[in-house]
């Protein structure tokens, strides 16, 4: 099966279209793309109407990556194609991400931020970093990663935390899911004001990961990959992190 995909200068040109005639899908010939417009189109109308934006994104993630996932023809090289995630936003479920993202209540629903979310900048593509937050903290099942990513300390600023960061050459999987499964795990009442908000620690780990990656391979690191994330909670927590 040809996949479908979307050039920047063509999603910006559909973009500008549709703030004339309208946010919709446009007629899908892909199966598992006509059925994610039909399912999260339902969610945007039943489930997740009035849900916080957090529990927005977890709902629309989870549909999303169950079909996906099932997919024949979705692999790692489709999973990376920043163009395949634009013809996703654009132009199966460009009403979801205007629903999610357009802010109207002070007039002005054009943004960078939201031209961001459609198609404008890596990392940002909304079902690019929904598929890829849902993968990444994959916990054995759907349900459980579900529950997993429902977790207190876990919120859009973690989407956004994770999905920037993850470079178009290349990520590894197993030490984002090494960090956030730790992460989760920490008692973060005891850093709320020596440190800050889960969020901010979060980021921070992940800065010290970016910065740290560049000269260690973590595999080679002492005490293998969970002595490197262990050094990564050590450099922003302390040695006594709890």
């Amino acid at each position: 099966m040809i996949v479908e995909e979307l050039s920047k200068t063509r999603a910006a040109e559909r973009f500008e279209t549709m703030l004339i005639e309208g946010f919709k899908p446009i007629d899908l010939k892909n199966p598992e793309l006509k059925n994610i417009a039909k399912e999260l189109t339902g969610l945007m109308r039943g489930e997740a109407a009035g849900k916080s934006p957090y529990q927005q994104d977890l709902l629309y993630g989870r549909e999303l990556f169950r079909i996906l996932s099932s997919a024949s023809w979705f692999n790692w090289g489709v999973a990376t194609n920043d163009d395949f995630w634009r013809f996703l936003s654009v132009c199966a479920i460009p009403n979801v991400v205007y629903d999610r993202f357009a802010n109207e209540k002070d007039g002005t629903t054009v943004t960078d931020a939201l031209k961001g979310h459609f198609y404008a900048k890596h990392g940002r593509i909304y079902p690019f970093s929904l598929y890829w937050i849902y993968r990444i903290c994959n916990q054995g099942s759907l349900e459980k990663t579900y529950e997993f990513l429902s977790k207190p300390c876990f919120g859009t600023d973690t989407i956004l935390n994770v999905a920037e960061r993850m470079g178009p050459k290349g990520f590894r999987v197993d030490v984002y899911r090494g960090i956030l499964q730790r992460f989760a795990g920490l008692r973060h009442e005891e850093y709320s004001k020596s440190i800050g908000a889960p969020n901010q620690i979060l980021r921070s780990l992940l800065v010290q990961h970016g910065v740290k990656n560049a000269v260690f391979v973590p595999e080679l690191h002492e005490g293998d990959m969970e002595g490197y994330i262990e050094e990564l909670f050590v450099t922003v927590l302390g040695e006594d992190y709890v």
